[in-house]
Parts: structure tokens; sequence; C-alpha cells
């Protein structure tokens, strides 16, 4: 579990990809914030589909969709999807997975960092893989802290609370097969494998508004360790009263947060005195801000920090009776450890080599706090703090959605957001369309509507006070939304034809697919691949032929029948997108697959036949 000179790290999207004898049953991704793309590249990790960069093909993502759509949900707080960058035409899709939490982040936040998947062996047998921590769903390359545990078929230890974990996120995923009821019924048998150098006593997951209480002290604190990005003074002030006077207390944050407790009455960070360290704060134009006030409350900000800097939360205590250690996604706030945020929280006993790897951590990483640094930070910002708390309120409460109209689509919301402030400019679109601003004593606004293929209930809201600007996605659902058709069409466009007839000749061949159409969020690399000579090949070298398909029926008569599937669902749409292009290889294949299909169908899977015929 450790590594020099710090604990060993294990990429995320490792913990999220199957062993080669396994497929994914299901998966549930619980995040406070989620970054698009990040979505789509735990989709193609959950389907053994990345490669080494953390991407893959436009195959790979049309086939991880078709695998994991219904299997597949990421619970996240409204209004706390970040925007992409570029506009990527099958991010669309991602409103296929994303499941908001409608709470009101001016009181209470869902805030949970977890991964549960569960997958299937090639004997049929379910495991289990269980992650929880303080990485968000994003491109974070903060210091993070996480837990990953394993089922084991035998010996293994029970562990409380995780099958109410299942419970909660399940409930929130709404997936088709998946319950809550089902996930805590599965969980409640498991046995699960804990990494070398820990115990794990229990696992909680609060639900958003379920009280709790920061743990009880124990006996004979003689070293403490506070590591979090957030704090408020009641925490901090609480923590600080462990131990007696030979105690040696240790409080890791940012200097912002140790600035705003200095200048409190009560002095929280008295205690602490000797030993304030700190990371760097992450920049604030990447940073998803809470609008807390930081006055001396119960209640503290717990803000999200999407760039390098401190993100981790724990609290270590060495005492008379052991080694405790407390990890996941509470930071030091009130918020976190009281309620009514929905959190994850993790109690463990750790060995010396695990001490070892926090000590390494805080001396290599950490730099000591002085009077000057903390006296040269900057004060907070009163126009970001205004947009913000307009940001919070308009995910809160405005209730967006979208509405058919004369065959168009209107965004409509509770209200119009100009009440909120005079002078905030607001601009919204659907993914990937263009920006409309919203207009005055107006509660709807009409989007430009490029048809269904492009249909998402995915939208971008943009805001502006003054120099200061954010913007988001969430979800603004649509009355009558056809998402399937929605997704062949969209498909249809997003795989050229010849892409889509290398897909389907390589199922049949059980082979991979060339290059694939390129990078799945990007152009083709090698779009119409040419020998040497500057021929390009015949449809031999990437179209199916009824030699494969035979080949397939004799190999694997279900393969043959996932494949007429994809046919039975994609190939009306991409013939529609490019069949009717200049004549070519392309449009040949594809007749030729209209042509000889209907056979393949009739003779080789006669009970899809008769199936159609009822």
């Amino acid at each position: 579990m450790t590594d020099d000179p710090h604990w060993g790290s294990l990429p995320f999207l490792r913990v999220l990809r199957p062993e080669p004898d396994e497929s994914v049953e299901g998966a549930i991704v619980a995040t406070y914030s989620a970054d698009l793309v990040v979505v789509a590249a735990a989709l193609l990790a959950l389907a053994e589909l990345d490669d080494d960069r953390g991407s893959g093909s436009k195959v790979d993502f049309a086939n991880a969709f078709d695998r994991l759509h219904g299997k597949f949900g990421v619970v996240c707080q409204r209004g706390r999807t970040i925007s992409p960058v570029r506009n990527v035409l099958v991010l669309k899709l991602m409103d296929r997975f994303l499941k908001e939490v409608e709470t009101d982040e001016r009181q209470s936040a869902w805030h949970p960092k977890i991964a549960l998947v569960w997958l299937r062996d090639q004997a049929g047998a379910l495991r289990w893989r269980l992650w929880l921590g303080s990485r968000n769903l994003t491109k974070s390359t903060a210091w993070e802290l996480g837990l990953t545990l394993t089922s084991v078929e035998k010996g293994g230890q029970a562990i409380p609370g995780i099958a109410r974990l299942g419970e909660v996120v399940g409930e929130r995923a709404d997936l088709a097969e998946w319950d809550g009821t089902r996930l805590r019924r599965e969980l409640e048998r498991v046995r699960w494998a804990v990494p070398r150098g820990i115990g794990v006593k229990d696992i909680h997951l609060f639900d958003v508004g379920e009280t709790r209480t920061l743990p009880a002290e124990p006996v004979g604190v003689k070293r403490l360790v506070v590591v979090s990005p957030y704090l408020d003074g009641a925490v901090i002030g609480s923590l600080g009263r462990w131990g007696d006077s030979d105690c040696e207390r240790v409080l890791v944050s940012t200097l912002p947060e140790l600035k705003k407790l200095t200048l409190q009455k009560s002095a929280p960070l008295a205690n602490f005195s000797s030993g304030l360290r700190y990371l760097d704060a992450p920049s604030e134009e990447e940073a998803d801000l809470d609008i807390v006030s930081p006055a001396e409350t119960s209640a503290g900000t717990d803000e999200e920090p999407e760039s390098r800097g401190l993100h981790a939360k724990l609290i270590y205590a060495e005492h008379r009776g052991g080694r405790t250690l407390w990890m996941g996604s509470a930071n030091a706030t009130g918020r976190a450890w009281s309620g009514p945020n929905s959190e994850v929280i993790a109690c463990l006993s750790a060995d010396a080599d695990v001490v070892r790897g926090l000590n390494a951590f805080l001396n290599a990483e950490t730099s000591i706090v002085d009077a000057e640094l903390l006296a040269a930070v900057d004060a907070e910002d009163c126009e970001q703090e205004r947009l913000d708390k307009i940001r919070c309120e308009l995910a809160a409460t405005w209730n967006l959605k979208q509405e058919r109209r004369s065959g168009e689509l209107w965004l409509c919301g509770d209200y119009d957001p100009h009440r909120l402030a005079d002078d905030v400019q607001v601009r919204v679109a659907a993914l990937g369309g263009p920006w409309v601003d919203w207009p005055a004593n107006s509660a709807a606004v009409h989007l430009h509507y490029a048809g269904l293929a492009h249909e998402t209930e995915l939208v971008v809201v943009f805001l502006r006070i003054g120099t200061k600007e954010t913007q988001w996605v969430q979800l603004a659902r649509i009355a009558g939304f056809q998402p399937a058709e929605r997704d062949q069409r969209l498909l249809a466009q997003y795989l050229d034809a010849r892409t889509f007839l290398a897909w389907i000749r390589s199922l049949l061949d059980q082979s991979i697919c060339g290059e694939g159409g390129g990078d799945w969020d990007g152009a083709p690399r090698t779009p119409h691949p040419v020998r040497r000579d500057g021929v390009e090949p015949d449809a031999a070298a990437w179209a199916p032929s009824l030699e494969q398909a035979l080949k397939a029926w004799l190999r694997d008569p279900d393969q043959l029948r996932q494949v007429d599937d994809l046919i039975t669902r994609y190939l009306d749409s991409i013939h529609q997108a490019h069949g009717s292009e200049t004549p070519g290889p392309e449009s040949r294949a594809l007749g030729e697959l209209r042509g000889v299909w209907p056979v393949v169908r009739r003779e080789l899977i006669p009970d899809r036949t008769e199936r159609s015929r009822r």
C-alpha cells in the first residue's frame, strides 16, 4: 500500500476497469462535480475499451455506449457538471448516464465520492468492487485519498455500512435492473478483501439531511493530523481539544482557509499553532465555488477544486488503543461532519507503513505556515461571491425543462433569472449548440433546433456580472423525448459509413477494428487508409462479408445475434446519413449489407425472424 516517498497511487480509471475474465453488470459513480469528458472516459474503462491514454476510438466509444447504457449511472450535484471546452458530438449522449441530485446548495449538497462496480465472471458469479474517497469525476490532478475494496469468495471481512451505501446510491442512480433494494440485498452477503496495512471498522454513507457527529475523541491521543482543503472554526476548534498539552497536532489546509480561521475571535487554530502546514489552493477559474458564509458558525465551505492542489480529506489519530484514520469525502466543516451534506466516511485502523506514507506526504509536499504568508493572502472577491450565490440559487430553484412548441424546442424555467440581479447577463445553449441570450421579463427562450439527432437533455448556462463569469451544464428534461431514436441518429452521424462497416466486421471476426475512425473525441487520424502505392484498398479490407457471418454463426450464434441487434438499430440510420453520398465503395458496401443481411437473419437467426412476425 505504500511507496517511496508517498502512499502508492492507483489511477482512478483502473478502479473501474474489469479484469479480462469479467464484464460489467452494473456501475454507479457518486460525485459532487462531474466532467462530461471524464464520464465518457469512465464509460470506455468500464467496457475495457480505453487505451493507455484513458481514451479510445470512435468504434470503442460506440461499443461502450451500446454495452453500458442502462447499466451505468453517474449521480452528481445539480449545477456542478463542468462545461466541456470543446463541443464533441457524442457528449450529448451523456444525458443517458447523468443523474442529478436536486438539493439546494445554499443549505446542503450531495458530496460523496464513490464508485461501486459489480461484474460477472465467466463462470457467472458476481464480483464487487468499491472505491470511496475524495476525488470527483473530473480531470483533477489535486492530491487525493481513496480506498479500494474487492469482494472475495472465501475468507474476507463483512463490513458494516456497505449494504446501506449500495441502497442509497442505487435509489439515486435508478438503473433499470438494479434498484437500491436489490443492491442492498446482494451486498449484505458480500465479504471483502482489505488492503494490506489497514483494517476497516465501518463505512457510512450519510444521505442529504441525515445528522451525524464528529467522532468521539479516542482515549489518550498522542498525535493528531487533520488534512482538509476547507475548514470551519467549530470543527477545527473541537478537534484542537483532542489530547492533552503533550499531544502533537498538525493541520494541513490552504492559505485562504487558514487565514479565514485566524480572523475568528474564538481562535480555533490556537492548539494547532505549532503544526500549521499548507498546500496551494486551486486556481480560481478551475474551482467549483460554494457560497456558505465564512462566518464563525457550524456551517463551513465544501468547495471542489479542479486543479493541482490539496483535495484529500482525513483525520488521523495516534492514541492509547492504536492508530485510527477517518477518510472519505468530508471536509473539516460542520456541513460535512454534522450535516446536512451527504458524505461518505470510512473509519480505519492503520499500521506503521501507512503512517510512514502519511509522514512522507507531509514532509515532502506541505509547507510550514508563518504569519507573513497569512497576511499576504488576498481578501475575498465580493463580486465573485455574489455571482456564486446567484449560480447556486438558479441551480436550486430555476427548474429548467425543455418544451416542444410548433416543432421547436424552448428552454423554460420557473421564473425570469434576471429577477435575481438586474446586472446579470444570462446565456443558454443546448450542449453543443449556439448560445442564446435569455431575454429580460421572460421565463422561456427559444433554442436553436438542429433536428432529432442533435437533441439532448443537457443544457449549458452562462452567467456574467461585471468582469466575473461562470458556466455549467445541467439536465433539462424534454417532454416526449425519444432517447433511443436520438441515439441511433446521432451515432449514425458520428460514425461514417466505413467506420460503421468496419465495426460490424470486427464484431463478426472478434478482431480489433483498425484505427476505429480515429479518437472518440476528435477527427479521424487516418480516415481512409491507403496502401504504400497510394491505392486505396478495396472493401474486402474493411467491409463485412457473408463468409464472416457464416463463420461467426459457427463459432458463436449469440455473437451473430448481437451483431444483428446492432444492424437492426443502426443500419437504416447510417444509410440515411451516408448512403446517398457520391457513389463509392462505402455506398456500395452499405447497399450490399442491406441486401444480404435479411437472408442472414432468415437463415441463421430464425428465432429473430419468428419474433418479428409476432
